[in-house]
């Protein structure tokens, strides 16, 4: 169902974006899809946040190595120390937003596998309630774990440098000129953001 989706997405690019037809013509067809289960993609989210791409994975592969899991789980998140979590090289911050996540679902209170089928804005009001979880992460969970098709993440530097070259505009347009830019995109701001990524990062994922 997701190949039919993009398909449609990238027909409508194509004829609205000049810019984005030539990217697609070059790269294919997106091959977006999931990176894992809700929570595991929210821990990667959290875990990336103000640091590099590289870091961020090192320190997700490191963290699943320490458990000995593939994928993170609340459970799992909740039994390992926040001394084992603060070696890893996740900062406190990022420790306790992990396990307040976690805490919340193994309690009852927040189903992350529910959301897949909730607004884009409930999604956002639910996971931002929880201190250490702001916009972007949510942005990344909307598109990594429940592929919806319109996310835009303005707040996120790669998109923002992408943009910047691909549309030859300066180091310091506002993201004004970046947000009418992406007007036409609309209803799938994700694939043409996939696009952008993989056009100057060449991996689109977290």
């Amino acid at each position: 169902m997701e190949r039919s989706r993009w398909k449609q997405a990238e027909e409508h690019l194509s004829r609205v974006d000049p810019v984005l037809r030539e990217l697609i013509e070059t790269l294919g067809p997106c091959t977006l899809e999931a990176l894992g289960p809700p929570f595991d993609v929210l821990c990667r989210a959290v875990i990336g946040q103000q640091i590099s791409i590289r870091a961020a994975r090192s320190i997700y592969q490191r963290l699943c190595q320490a458990v000995g899991q593939e994928r993170l789980d609340p459970e799992t998140v909740l039994r390992t120390p926040e001394a084992s979590l603060r070696q890893i090289g996740l900062s406190q911050t990022k420790t306790l937003t992990l396990r307040r996540v976690a805490e919340a679902i193994c309690e009852g209170r927040l189903d992350l596998e529910a959301l897949a089928t909730a607004p884009a804005e409930e999604v956002y009001g639910r996971l931002t309630a929880f201190s250490g979880i702001g916009r972007w992460t949510v942005e990344m969970v909307l598109i990594f774990a429940y592929l919806h098709p319109r996310v835009l993440p303005l707040q996120d530097l790669g998109l923002q440098r992408a943009i910047r070259l691909r549309y030859n505009l300066g180091e310091l347009a506002r993201l004004e000129a970046l947000r009418i830019i992406a007007r036409p995109w609309a209803p799938y701001e994700t694939i043409a953001t996939w696009y952008l990524w993989k056009s100057v990062d060449g991996d689109p994922s977290l």
